[in-house]
């Protein structure tokens, strides 16, 4: 987590989290397993830099999973790779096109546009088409619901509730 960055409702800075160590990472650790493993219901959301944790604990779980079901199409978004070997990817096609005198045409899609307007529903899908299990989806599930987004198109709000 970047630090200098201002607290959130809870007033808890990132400076602290991380001075207090392995300590508070093996007592939130934990406490997130005994809610995997008893399924107590709804996983409290109370304050934002515990969601920010408990969203880096389940990321930590389904990481290896979602690796290895991603195709090497996807290495944009798989650990340890970038959008910069699909670049390079791009220089060699455009340079093989001008030597072979071939026509070539790319297309480059904003996806952090296009991310904005994916729906949870399709999410929960995916993930459970790429093998994760059912209790870290029904985690991610509960921290969506009776979430809004709010965006601005033109003069009205427009209001998106996510179930």
């Amino acid at each position: 987590m970047p630090r200098g960055k201002a607290p959130g409702s809870d007033g808890i800075i990132v400076e602290l989290l991380q001075a207090c160590g392995p300590t508070l990472y093996a007592a939130l650790a934990r406490r997130f397993s005994r809610y995997l493993a008893k399924k107590l219901g709804k996983l409290p959301s109370y304050h934002a830099t515990a969601s920010v944790i408990k969203g880096r604990c389940l990321l930590t779980r389904i990481r290896r999973t979602l690796d290895e079901a991603q195709p090497v199409e996807q290495a944009g978004f798989r650990r340890k790779f970038s959008t910069l070997d699909h670049i390079i990817t791009c220089c060699r096609l455009i340079e093989a096109a001008r030597e072979y005198q071939e026509p070539l045409v790319l297309t480059f899609v904003d996806y952090k546009k296009a991310f904005d307007s994916v729906e949870p529903a399709k999410v929960w899908k995916a993930l459970e088409e790429q093998g994760v299990e059912s209790r870290y989806i029904k985690v991610l599930r509960e921290g969506y619901s009776g979430c809004t987004t709010v965006f601005w198109p033109f003069l009205n709000d427009i209001e998106v509730r996510y179930l």
